[in-house]
């Protein structure tokens, strides 16, 4: 196979052709997340008996609460926004 010699001309156009690809793949796949709404999250417990948010995740305690404890998701979005847990 004869080695590949690129002049100036042939890197630019090339490189030129991968960022205006590039550009339209981005353009066209952008998906806009809106704005921030006010309110609040409400975590429904309940009407579960499946994932528990009310006990905090730790190495204390084992079992199937925690194994399906959604405590950490609750406290991660807790950050963003305000959360409540309905028992």
């Amino acid at each position: 196979m004869p080695p590949i010699h690129l002049n100036r001309r042939t890197l630019l156009m090339a490189i030129s052709v991968f960022i205006f690809t590039f550009s339209i793949i981005g353009i066209l796949g952008f998906h806009d997340p809106g704005t921030r709404k006010d309110g609040k999250i409400l975590i429904d417990e309940g009407h579960s008996d499946w994932e528990w948010t009310t006990k905090k995740f730790d190495t204390e305690w084992y079992g199937q609460q925690s194994t399906y404890n959604y405590y950490c998701l609750a406290d991660h979005l807790n950050h963003f926004y305000h959360v409540e847990q309905k028992s």
